[in-house]
């Protein structure tokens, strides 16, 4: 298994060139996006092991992004982490969308400490993903070669 992957989306150049840097150093694979659509087109490219989103981004917010990748992954929505200086601004309720809340400013072995514990789950709901496919796809062979037989 390679390094872990972590997109992050946050509409200010400097927080995302910031934490591309920190993270990159701590040997994860980091991309950066201004966006909640640019998110969803990287996503499409390639699933992250986590997902850091800002709160206040231009057209759709990093909450109604964070109900969108977990509509469209369901059970394969990798960790999402909020991180944002917006976090009073959540609606009732939406907290729940995110696996972790990080306000700004944060402090940057906080900010590692955190991808790192999501990172790490990130990974073992990905095992227990391709686990089960594989579990039906055998069971998917076996039924074919009952019928074949």
């Amino acid at each position: 298994m390679g390094r872990a992957s972590v997109l992050i989306v946050d509409d200010d150049v400097r927080v995302g060139a910031l934490v591309v840097r920190v993270l990159g150093a701590a040997g994860y694979d980091v991309r950066s996006v201004l966006s909640a659509d640019e998110a969803l087109l990287a996503i499409e490219e390639s699933l992250p092991d986590v997902i850091c989103i800002d709160l206040v981004l231009p057209g759709m917010n990093g909450a109604a992004l964070a109900r969108e990748i977990r509509e469209r992954l369901y059970d394969l929505t990798p960790p999402l982490m909020l991180v944002s200086g917006s976090v009073e601004a959540l609606e009732p309720g939406e907290e729940k969308l995110f696996d972790a809340v990080l306000a700004k400013p944060f402090k940057i072995d906080v900010l590692r400490a955190r991808v790192r514990k999501l990172a790490k789950r990130g990974a073992m709901k990905r095992k227990r993903s391709a686990q089960r496919f594989a579990a039906v796809d055998a069971d998917a062979a076996a039924d074919d070669d009952a019928a074949d037989g």
